[in-house]
């Protein structure tokens, strides 16, 4: 069955605004709803305002640190360089003090060392033939008695020029030939230890 809308035109428009019914509003609510949105802002953002000053107040003292870490990073980084430019001038050096460490090594003027042995040399003892090849001293030479190279061999090894290893390696007994004097031939080996 069909219902027909039995309200008048007249009643029908007064409660409507357009297709907007009117009467089925509850004003009550309507109220508090304007009242709730004409205040309502001002107070949550006064609550919101003082958080928002006391993020704002933390934001500034985290960028007041980030700055001063940056120029601290800064600082670090200059340090840093100059530690990098330490360390080339380090390994500069060292491969200079290798340098000169190769150079003293392989300094054998043995000026010190044949002076030595001239000034400590026997008088009735003379040499004939010297040699210094790898850091070994040989020599030949002559005594008249076996007693001076004896002397002469202790004087050698107490010497800074020479290790304990001082050895005479040939020793024979010879006369003169236009002489009557007899000699001893000998030869002597010994390991250099410094040359200065």
């Amino acid at each position: 069955m069909i219902q027909i809308n039995l309200k008048s035109q007249a009643a029908q428009s007064s409660s409507f605004l357009g297709d907007f019914d009117l009467s089925k509003i509850n004003f009550k609510y309507l109220a508090i709803g304007v009242v709730f949105y004409t205040f309502a802002p001002g107070i949550v953002k006064d609550q919101f305002v003082e958080k928002q000053t006391k993020i704002q107040k933390k934001i500034d003292i985290l960028t007041l640190e980030r700055k001063a870490l940056n120029e601290e990073l800064d600082k670090l980084a200059d340090i840093e360089t100059r530690i990098e430019k330490m360390k080339k001038e380090e390994e500069d050096f060292n491969s200079r003090l290798k340098v000169v460490q190769k150079v003293l090594e392989s300094k054998q003027n043995p000026m010190h060392m044949l002076h030595f042995i001239a000034k400590n040399i026997p008088e009735d003892v003379w040499l004939q033939e010297l040699k210094i090849e790898n850091n070994v001293l040989e020599f030949k030479g002559n005594a008249l008695n076996y007693d001076s190279i004896g002397k002469f061999i202790a004087q050698l090894k107490d010497s800074i020029f020479f290790d304990k290893n001082v050895s005479l390696e040939n020793y024979t007994t010879k006369d003169g030939k236009e002489s009557e004097t007899r000699y001893e031939e000998f030869s002597v080996k010994a390991t250099i230890a410094r040359y200065e």
